[in-house]
């Protein structure tokens, strides 16, 4: 991918930043203002560059990096988010990180950390949240 290319890009289908991050992200789309879908995930990152254009996502997903500690500092709008499964982040840095957004969704978070939530403010509502404690059979049939 031509990083430079991105520079004059403002609405974004879909974001996905995975595997070793080689780029500065803040300046790979300074434009971009409005992502559909943005997925941080098995990254390298340690902490999250937010394009610095960037103003709302309406599906945010951070899942599954090692290393990533610090959520970065961010002035969003998100629709429905999930920050979960990253074992040096902590539930509470993820909650911080919802209460300085606006949040018209959604926002869940879990096992950041290693520690699942429990008991789950999600039961019931039609989605496996594997990383509370005590989701409901209704909503993972066939687990255990």
């Amino acid at each position: 991918v031509d990083v430079n290319a991105l520079g004059a890009v403002t609405d974004i289908g879909r974001f996905v930043v995975t595997g070793d991050v080689g780029y500065d992200l803040a300046c790979a789309v300074p434009a971009a203002h409005d992502v559909d879908e943005f997925v941080v995930t098995r990254t390298t990152l340690r902490t999250i560059p937010w394009p610095r254009g960037l103003e709302r996502i309406d599906s945010l997903s951070i899942r599954d990096n090692e290393a990533l500690s610090d959520l970065g500092a961010a002035d969003l709008v998100l629709g429905d988010a999930v920050i979960a499964d990253n074992p040096r982040l902590q539930n509470d840095d993820a909650t911080a990180f919802f209460a300085a957004q606006t949040v018209e969704g959604v926002a869940k978070y879990g096992n950041n950390g290693g520690v699942p939530v429990d008991p789950c403010p999600w039961r019931d509502d039609g989605v496996c949240d594997f990383f509370c404690a005590d989701d409901s059979a209704a909503d993972c049939p066939g687990v255990d």
